[in-house]
């Protein structure tokens, strides 16, 4: 039903009120770069049996009076939605922030996710609303219908807004129709998570949806001349190599090749398709000029791409900030993943942090957990001599490679490749050394840390009983074929640090602090000059000591200072 008119409004409030059974609401939008220009076009909903759409900013439509649709917007009150009864969405973080757009408000409370909820049960894609509908209730959208929107979308330029509402109605009421089934059918797989849900994931949800809100103001003229600059050298090191260091068959022939046409150097282990694998840590290990160019090639065509182009290219236009998208179900690891810009690969010590900039008369800064994933992983191992060593803040690879007879960078890697599953032969590839002395040096390790080996062995044997493992938190993360079981430890590990970074922004932002960001273990912090930031670390690190018998402590660094 299209909601048009004074009485097709009442009539939808009548039914919202009627009932305490759930519903789901589906907004359509307009397409755009930044997330903050995307504009709220029309509101699908649906109750129990019966669909509605709401118009609110159809560019034209010949079957709806101008007079109504322009007092469409105007005429829906702001608590239309703001009933007692459970409200579903499907990407719900992105829904209530285009409802906000005309100030309608919704019972957070009792509000629930299908496409977190199907993450929950099982974390591998798709998690789309289509896709999903099409595995669990049969839907499969007709071609002739998909189609018909495509000609409409083309017939207004490309435009979303330039569908009339009429044709958007049917396509918008049958994803809030969708939403909603999917809700009751994912529910009793769901149900054990529900807690875990309401306590800590949907409030989570809540202060990413405002951080994207208020986005990041970014040195835009900065970015574009650090892009330049980036342009010219990569120009430079291919004038200097006489090749393109990005394209991997011509480094393999320079590396590989024998004099002079290349160095000569023995090729690494193949990797899967049968070519020389050449990772950062290979190419590091040689120490040629060559490899050495090939390394700031890479860095430069990430930093230009991903950083600099991007910040520019996705910056909202109104005030030169970018609004970037969290996504809780982004990876099967039970971190998040960030998109348009992807925030999540800032390096850590980056002079791109400096493209960041805080509100006028604040500071931006960063509240780093120190070496949090060995952290928790000696934590499980009970690994004494690791422990002893992050009560007292020593350097744990240091530790590790005087213990080994190793070097600390060596040390470093093999400590990480015990926490994400690796074996001799990632070892040899990593190191470029042969797989029996790779194994050699894991089997120094295992006798000086079998507390590590056994932890990690439990884990992979209640994946292969269980099907997943479960994270301190409650959380689990399930496994879909043997061949991923001995991930189980790094699973822990991994997604149980990142609920260690959840909880600790949920407590900053119930105390009041303006998160801005979160990358990697750290949060980004907007403080006023002088503020206290010893309670920020606090809130921070506290908490764990008493829930893990460990302090994780955190680092803390001004990205920036105040502007003027």
């Amino acid at each position: 039903m299209i909601v048009n008119t004074d009485e097709s409004l009442l009539y939808l409030q009548g039914r919202l009120l009627e009932s305490d059974s759930p519903f789901a609401i589906d907004t359509e939008t307009t397409w755009a770069d930044s997330l903050a220009d995307r504009r709220i076009i029309g509101i699908s909903v649906a109750v129990e049996d019966e669909t509605f759409y709401i118009p609110v900013a159809h560019e034209f439509d010949p079957f709806i009076p101008e007079l109504l649709r322009a007092k469409n917007i105007e005429s829906v009150p702001y608590e239309l939605f703001l009933v007692h009864r459970d409200v579903v969405m499907h990407n719900a973080k992105f829904d209530v922030q285009m409802l906000q757009q005309l100030n309608l408000i919704i019972n957070t409370d009792r509000l629930w996710d299908t496409m977190l909820m199907s993450h929950y049960i099982n974390e591998y894609p798709p998690h789309g609303l289509k896709e999903l509908a099409f595995k669990h209730l049969g839907y499969d959208e007709p071609k002739a219908y998909k189609d018909a929107m495509t000609r409409m979308r083309k017939n207004g330029d490309g435009k979303q807004e330039a569908i009339p509402a009429m044709g958007m109605a049917i396509y918008a009421e049958q994803d809030a129709k969708m939403t909603l089934e999917l809700f009751h059918k994912l529910w009793d797989d769901f149900r054990i998570y529900q807690n875990i849900w309401t306590e800590f994931d949907r409030p989570f949800m809540l202060v990413l949806k405002n951080i994207e809100q208020q986005g990041l103001r970014v040195n835009l003229p900065e970015a574009q001349r650090q892009s330049a600059l980036a342009a010219k050298r990569m120009a430079d090191i291919r004038t200097m190599l006489g090749f393109d260091p990005a394209k991997p068959s011509q480094l393999a022939r320079k590396l590989f090749e024998i004099p002079p046409i290349g160095l000569g150097l023995k090729p690494p282990p193949a990797g899967k398709s049968g070519r020389p694998r050449m990772p950062e840590a290979y190419l590091t290990s040689i120490g040629h000029p060559v490899t050495a160019l090939a390394l700031e090639y890479r860095g430069l065509v990430k930093a230009k791409s991903s950083y600099f182009d991007a910040y520019v290219r996705l910056a909202s236009r109104e005030n030169a900030r970018i609004h970037p998208t969290f996504k809780q179900h982004g990876t099967v690891t039970g971190r998040m993943s960030c998109a348009d810009p992807n925030l999540q690969q800032i390096p850590r010590d980056s002079e791109i942090k400096k493209l960041f900039l805080p509100d006028e008369g604040f500071e931006l800064w960063e509240f780093d957990y120190r070496n949090i994933e060995m952290r928790l992983a000696a934590v499980y191992a009970k690994e004494e001599s690791m422990l002893e060593t992050f009560r007292n803040e020593g350097d744990v690879h240091q530790m590790v490679a005087n213990q080994l007879g190793i070097e600390r960078q060596l040390a470093k890697i093999v400590n990480f490749l015990i926490i994400y599953g690796g074996r001799e032969k990632r070892l040899a590839i990593q190191i470029g050394c042969t797989v029996a002395k790779a194994a050699s040096i894991l089997g120094d390790y295992r006798q000086a840390y079998p507390g590590l080996f056994t932890v990690a062995e439990n884990a992979e044997y209640k994946a292969a009983c269980n099907g997943y493992v479960q994270m301190w938190s409650g959380r689990r993360r399930h496994f879909m074929y043997p061949s991923e079981y001995h991930k189980a430890f790094n699973a822990v590990i991994q997604g149980g640090a990142f609920e260690i970074v959840k909880r600790a922004g949920l407590l900053l932002y119930q105390y009041g602090y303006d998160l801005r960001n979160q990358v990697h273990d750290s949060w980004w912090i907007q403080l006023a000059p002088g503020a206290d930031r010893n309670k920020v670390r606090e809130l921070m690190e506290d908490w764990t000591e008493s829930s893990f018998g460990l302090k994780f402590t955190t680092d803390e660094k001004r990205l920036h200072g105040v502007q003027h």
